[in-house]
């Protein structure tokens, strides 16, 4: 890429950068420009990433699954583990995946107020490895499958993902082995139905199109 190339990138980063700082003013962020970038900055370059590992144009479509899980998942970049550890997905620490290099232990307070283990990742290159690898483990065994169908492939996971979200209370629903599978139906419904929403946002669809369509954009490896 020569200078003239790169300085285009560079300034294309730049707005998409400013449009997701505005997206969070707008939304009433307390946050200052200057935490907003940052965090904003964390999260384009960890989506670049991701597509430059996906590759091939044909999983376009879960690239944007992936992407809108990754923004739900961190807060649009702005929660502490994605802006801090570069972990956009709420990953918590497995002893399995203890090998893989550039990610460690870290303790981080989840929404609920519940202390855990959760990755650190050195670079966002990093990241995308580590949860590639989570899904390699066995509950999620044959995700790969339905990689054709990528809103199939966010309720396959969701499955083993996510068991509580905000909104869905345990105690609507019977006891007994019935109602614990209605629960989890409904936890998992409600989490892929929110990320659903936030990919038919315009200020979603306009950063992964501007994503889709940055050719010119650094190696994945020039990240950090």
């Amino acid at each position: 890429m020569n200078s003239e190339d790169a300085g285009a990138s560079l300034k294309n980063l730049e707005t998409a950068v400013e449009k997701l700082v505005q997206y969070h003013l707008d939304q009433g962020s307390k946050l200052t420009r200057e935490e907003l970038r940052a965090m904003s900055e964390g999260l384009v370059n960890v989506l670049l990433v991701s597509k430059g590992a996906l590759g091939k144009a044909a999983k376009k479509d879960l690239f944007r699954v992936v992407s809108a899980q990754w923004i739900y998942e961190s807060g649009w970049g702005t929660s502490k583990l994605s802006y801090k550890y570069k972990n956009f997905a709420g990953i918590k620490f497995r002893k399995e995946l203890d090998h893989l290099p550039g990610c460690k232990s870290v303790e981080y307070t989840d929404w609920e107020g519940t202390t855990h283990q959760a990755y650190s990742c050195s670079t966002y290159n990093d990241f995308v490895k580590l949860y590639w690898a989570f899904l390699e483990r066995t509950p999620y065994i044959g995700h790969t499958r339905l990689f054709s169908r990528p809103r199939r492939w966010l309720r396959f996971i969701a499955e083993q993902w996510v068991w509580t979200i905000s909104g869905v209370d345990r105690e609507d629903f019977p006891r007994g082995r019935r109602g614990d599978r209605q629960y989890k139906k409904a936890v998992r419904d409600t989490y892929c139905e929110r990320i659903f929403d936030l990919m038919d946002r315009p200020v979603f669809k306009e950063l992964v199109k501007w994503i889709d369509e940055e050719m010119d954009a650094p190696s994945p490896e020039k990240f950090t």
